[in-house]
């Protein structure tokens, strides 16, 4: 079961995030909207959930609204490197009247996936079904390139 914590900067109104849990809902998932980046080391490190079943890191999803915003905000780049880093799920979700098409640089270095703004998408990418690299329309784009260190 995914356990999804949203990604609040500072500029996302109420309205937006009402409208994302409404979307997460339509997709098949539940979210604590209360749950913030502060709380996110602490649910990385605790190793049971309140109901005593064992928390497994790699549920974790980290779901960010792509916006001109994202790139300045240095708590995502933090946030995202350690839910991926835990194997969990960090995807960028496109804001519903579109956006500019650009990527913050924690996405493309920490992300799983770019979705519309669309139940399915965000349910197959939150599943880990397949990976997709979606621009604001829904078409297609190049995945990031991948970081590797040379020995």
């Amino acid at each position: 079961m995914a356990r999804i914590i949203i990604h609040k900067f500072p500029a996302l109104d109420r309205g937006e995030l009402t409208e994302l849990l409404a979307l997460l809902a339509a997709a098949g998932f539940e979210c604590d909207p209360d749950l913030d980046l502060e709380d996110l080391e602490e649910l990385l490190a605790t190793p049971e959930t309140e109901e005593g079943e064992s928390a497994d890191p790699t549920e974790w999803v980290l779901i960010v609204i792509l916006s001109p915003e994202c790139d300045a905000d240095g708590d995502l780049s933090r946030a995202a490197g350690k839910v991926s880093r835990g194997g969990g799920r960090v995807i960028g979700v496109w804001p519903r009247a579109g956006g500019e098409g650009r990527v913050p640089a924690a996405i493309e270095r920490h992300g799983s996936d770019t979705v519309p703004w669309d139940a399915e998408r965000v349910r197959v990418a939150i599943s880990g079904e397949t990976v997709s690299w979606a621009t604001p329309t829904g078409a297609p784009r190049a995945e990031p390139a991948t970081r590797r260190n040379k020995c």
